[in-house]
């Protein structure tokens, strides 16, 4: 015969292996490195999950602190890339990020019954964007931090390993305390190059048209999809002094125009560009001819 209080005690006893599995996968889900995750998503992209606020079912709700990094290691050097959290241990505080390597990130904002519709694009500065992040399409307890990388010009073509510093508070009052921070590898992601781009000057000579009377014109050609800005810049041969001047209209191939009658050397041209991803980047090339004061040129190969 059964007594109330043990009838009370195995009802006690359901309820715990009941409620156990979801309180121990709300209490890992923060807590553990697994849940953080990265993914090469394109050439030159890189897809990060990121948890940012888990409401518990029994006990207090944890979240991101501002204390919560993503670092790039390249060439042995660590840059600290992107940081995120949430404004507070209330499940409708907003999230907010912040990035220190140019306009390269997207987050995939999901609203309540909308999925992921808005699209944050974070500006490079010290300051945090907040925004608000709904729950999660497979778990609607969870707001994890969907964010799209796109890894910058100069890093393409090259092996980047993302590390995750995750410093996570819990309690439900303003005195709530941080947890034991960890530090783990999201992995090891090798970066395609990037689209080729080249400047190439060709061989001078005395402009032949009537607007140009009186110069010296220099081919050029320039593998891009399109040339946002070009200078030239040359030594004065008579002041010794560098000198410089902006090409008009600058576009992927052209001529660059010079006064004939200054004899100049260590000629360059310096573009910037953007290639056929979108990408925008700087290209210089040196000419290597000395130009003498009558148009004419000579000692292709030195300066």
């Amino acid at each position: 015969m059964i007594t109330m209080k043990q009838k009370h005690f195995i009802q006690v006893w359901m309820l715990v292996v009941l409620l156990f599995p979801q309180m121990a996968e709300a209490a890992s889900y923060m807590k553990n490195a697994a849940s953080y995750k990265a993914m090469l998503s394109g050439k030159n992209t890189i897809d990060l999950s990121l948890p940012t606020f888990d409401y518990y079912r029994i006990g207090a709700n944890v979240y991101q602190s501002e204390r919560s990094r993503i670092k790039a290691v390249l060439n042995k050097d660590t840059v600290e890339i992107f940081a995120w959290k949430s404004l507070g241990n209330n499940w409708n505080n907003k999230s907010a990020a912040m990035c220190w390597k140019g306009e390269n990130f997207t987050i995939l904002c999901e609203q309540y019954g909308i999925g992921y519709s808005n699209q944050v694009v974070l500006p490079s500065q010290n300051n945090w964007l907040e925004f608000m992040l709904g729950p999660d399409i497979d778990d609607s307890y969870h707001k994890t931090m969907k964010v799209r990388w796109k890894v910058p010009y100069e890093w393409q073509g090259k092996t980047i390993e993302l590390l995750a510093h995750v410093v996570w508070r819990e309690g439900d009052t303003k005195d709530e305390g941080y947890g034991k921070p960890m530090d783990f590898s999201l992995g090891k992601f090798s970066i395609a190059d990037p689209p080729p781009v080249s400047v190439m000057l060709m061989t001078p000579m005395l402009a032949f048209d009537k607007e140009h009377i009186g110069k010296t014109m220099i081919p050029y050609a320039i593998q891009a999809s399109k040339v946002n800005s070009m200078k030239v810049t040359y030594t004065n041969r008579v002041t010794n002094r560098k000198e410089e001047m902006a090409v008009d209209k600058p576009s992927t191939s052209g001529y660059i125009y010079l006064p004939a009658d200054l004899p100049m050397s260590n000629v360059k041209a310096v573009c910037n560009v953007t290639d056929q991803e979108g990408n925008r980047a700087m290209r210089t090339n040196r000419h290597g001819a000395r130009l003498r004061a009558s148009g004419r040129w000579h000692g292709i190969g030195r300066s």
